[in-house]
């Protein structure tokens, strides 16, 4: 049998943006109908920027690392069953 009265309150919060926009959700952060003030705006911030303006430095990525060091690998082709 599950414990009782374990879990946070869930509850409808509104997500306020540098730029105004404002978003409905729900939290278990805050108050009911609180409104949450984001100091990191999605639309200006580098690492949500889908055009590449002030894109982060790729070079220094764990990806680009990665890749340096072990090339492009297809998952796809290793995971395949060629029994």
């Amino acid at each position: 049998m599950a414990k009782k009265n374990i879990h946070p309150d869930y509850h409808p919060v509104i997500m306020k943006f540098p730029n105004n926009n404002e978003i409905a959700t729900k939290s278990t952060f805050g108050a009911s109908n609180e409104i949450i003030m984001i100091e990191i705006d999605i639309s200006t911030h580098p690492a949500w920027r889908a055009d590449g303006a002030n894109a982060i430095n790729e070079k220094s990525s764990a990806v680009t690392k990665f890749r340096n060091k072990y090339g492009s690998v297809n998952l796809a082709s290793l995971m395949s069953d060629n029994t």
